[in-house]
């Protein structure tokens, strides 16, 4: 799903998750063959909402990387350890802050 992202136009802008099924159908033919496309897009889906490797953008099914985690996988690392610990160091936004 990483991959898929990185192959945004602007990694950071995010894309649509129709547009993360077409790279990763480019990106892995095997699951463009799948007669069923349900459960790896259901996984996809869980994926992306869980962890703190992706977040949802502005628009409804729009996702993209958390901020603190793009320096990482720009860089080919997309550990789920590297990214809690990216998240954890990041200062947390004025909005949040208590």
């Amino acid at each position: 799903m990483a991959r898929a992202l990185l192959w945004a136009p602007e990694p950071s802008q995010g894309l649509h998750i129709t547009k993360i099924y077409e790279n990763i159908m480019a990106l892995h033919p095997y699951f463009a063959a799948l007669q069923d496309q349900k459960k790896w897009r259901s996984n996809v889906r869980h994926r992306l909402c869980n962890g703190n490797y992706f977040h949802k953008g502005g628009q409804r099914q729009w996702w993209k990387f958390n901020p603190a985690v793009l320096p990482l996988a720009m860089a080919g690392d997309f550990t789920l350890r590297s990214a809690n610990a990216a998240v954890k160091q990041a200062p947390m936004p004025p909005a949040l802050s208590p």
